[in-house]
């Protein structure tokens, strides 16, 4: 029983990881030709960032591009 249990734990901490690493590529290879951070905390992406609001990441956002999600709001 209790190599059954270790087999579904590795099973199942594979299968995560796998599903992180996939996330971080596919995010990767939608921001490829985009200006800004080239990665983002997995599941939560930038949600973790608003969490915690300053006013040099706001100014980083304004000075990344012409349509960054800052300017679409300041015009």
């Amino acid at each position: 029983m209790l190599m059954f249990s270790k087999t579904i734990t590795a099973t199942v901490l594979t299968l995560v990881i796998s599903l992180l690493i996939l996330e971080q590529a596919v995010y990767r290879s939608k921001k490829q030709h985009l200006p800004g951070a080239k990665w983002t905390i997995p599941v939560i992406g930038k949600f973790a960032d608003s969490l915690n609001p300053s006013l040099e990441n706001y100014k980083a956002q304004w000075y990344s591009g012409a349509l960054s999600a800052v300017s679409v709001f300041n015009m």
